[in-house]
């Protein structure tokens, strides 16, 4: 848990989320693991195809906006462990693609058909990818590579051991969050951010294993609108955690940590709140403050209503008494959303 900092968060910052987090139903999670059985079933099973593929999928949301990642998927669909596997086999011999351990350098960028060893492109299984850019074309194999010789092509029995080892009991979700993301963060091109969703759902979809599902449940999103509804209500300011938006977020004094203590504080006002199940958890936290701001949600704290140089002056905002309405630019130069 984390209370090291929990006390200097002062009870309108506590009543401003728990206000916040009252308007986010579950029906979200609901329909996510309606959306994951078919995946989960498959790979119960001995099926890994559909599980990679679905992170694969999740992987591309990246450097584009959502709709249009999806209309490019569903002209062309991420490649399978069998078309991985056989690109592989079929393909050049360079010896990056030996292993997870030698993918490394590879540097090929689609648009200039070029790579750090040009003479062994040709039948290489990276340009076989055909995803939009070099960069997510080397991910794929990246995955692919980690998934099979990491994991044994078993990545949620991987998660499971890297948990059972490191946090059994998952009392400190910073050392679960660890446990799980470090270690994937060597695969190449994918974010913190990208990994966190993309097994958040996974994981909290699984309800036949309760420590996936409590894993699943610290997982945390952290975009610009999370933490700028963080900067903007004073939390990090009280906190002591203020820092501009990118992997400060994710640090030991960070958004996420941030989302941990606002999680906790939550749950000392009902003992009950939290079983990692459906009540009360980060994730959940984290999706509340998300679809506050973000404008397919309640659209009410983001840089279209708030002027990022002023103090907020919207008085209809149902908690605009408990919030410091601070303005951004001091913390972020930048104008973001």
């Amino acid at each position: 848990m984390q209370t090291e900092h929990a006390e200097t968060l002062n009870n309108s910052a506590i009543t401003l989320v728990e206000s916040i987090v009252g308007l986010q139903s579950f029906e979200w999670l609901t329909a996510l693991r309606r959306r994951m059985r078919p995946v989960l079933r498959a790979h119960a099973d001995g099926d890994n195809d559909p599980l990679f593929r679905y992170l694969l999928t999740a992987f591309q949301y990246q450097g584009m906006t959502d709709a249009n990642v999806s209309a490019l998927l569903e002209q062309a669909p991420v490649p399978g462990t069998a078309e991985i596997a056989w690109a592989l086999r079929s393909g050049s011999g360079c010896g990056l693609l030996t292993s997870h351990w030698h993918f490394e350098g590879c540097g090929y960028r689609k648009t200039e058909a070029i790579c750090h060893y040009p003479h062994l492109l040709d039948g290489c299984a990276v340009p076989n990818m055909d995803l939009r850019n070099g960069r997510l074309c080397q991910g794929a194999i990246s995955f692919f590579l980690f998934v099979r010789d990491v994991c044994d092509d078993d990545l949620l029995g991987w998660i499971d051991k890297r948990l059972s080892v490191s946090c059994p009991d998952l009392s400190d979700r910073q050392q679960a969050k660890e446990a799980m993301i470090r270690p994937l963060s060597h695969v190449f091109g994918v974010s913190d951010k990208v990994l966190s969703l993309a097994l958040s759902d996974v994981l909290l979809a699984d309800q036949r294993h309760v420590m996936r599902v409590r894993a699943g449940a610290s997982l945390i999103v952290v975009d610009t609108l999370v933490h700028n509804f963080l900067v903007r209500t004073g939390i990090l300011r009280q906190l002591g955690f203020e820092h501009s938006y990118g992997a400060g977020c994710y640090g030991e004094r960070g958004c996420a940590t941030a989302i941990d203590v606002l999680t906790d504080r939550l749950s000392e006002r009902d003992p009950n709140a939290y079983d990692g199940q459906k009540t009360l958890f980060p994730r959940h936290v984290q999706k509340a403050i998300w679809s506050f701001c973000a404008q397919s949600g309640f659209d009410i704290c983001n840089g279209n209503r708030i002027e990022n140089t002023r103090r907020c002056d919207n008085e209809i905002c149902p908690v605009f008494d408990l919030c410091e309405r601070r303005p951004l630019r001091p913390f972020n130069a930048r104008k973001n959303n």
